[in-house]
C-alpha cells in the first residue's frame, strides 16, 4: 500500500460517473504515490466538491480492532486517536 501506479485510470472513470451532491468517496489506498498528499481519485472527487475520506481510517479500526482482540478489551476512543497520530506522522510523505 504505499502507492502503486498512480491511478489515472480510476480518477478518470470516476469523473463519468454519474454523481449526486451527497456523493462520498472512499479511498483505501492510505498512503499515495510517493510525492502526493492524496491519491488522484480523491483530488478529482474533492475538486468536485465530494466529501472524501481515505483508508487511513479503515488501517487504524483494522488495528484497533486487533489489539481489542489480543488484549480481550475494547479500545477506547483516546488510545484510537494516539492509534491514528502515530500511523499518520509514520506514513506522511516526503514531500
Amino acid at each position: 500500500m504505499s502507492g502503486g501506479p498512480p491511478g489515472d485510470d480510476i480518477a478518470e472513470a470516476f469523473s463519468r460517473a454519474p454523481k449526486t451532491p451527497a456523493t462520498t468517496v472512499y479511498d483505501l489506498v492510505y498512503r499515495p504515490h510517493t510525492g502526493e498528499r492524496e491519491t488522484k481519485l480523491l483530488a478529482a472527487a474533492r475538486a468536485q466538491g465530494h466529501r472524501v475520506f481515505d483508508g487511513l481510517g479503515m488501517l487504524v479500526e483494522q488495528g484497533a480492532r486487533a489489539l481489542s482482540i489480543f488484549l480481550g478489551t475494547p479500545i477506547d476512543t483516546q488510545v484510537r486517536a494516539a492509534m491514528r497520530q502515530a500511523v499518520s506522522t509514520a506514513l506522511r510523505p516526503a514531500l
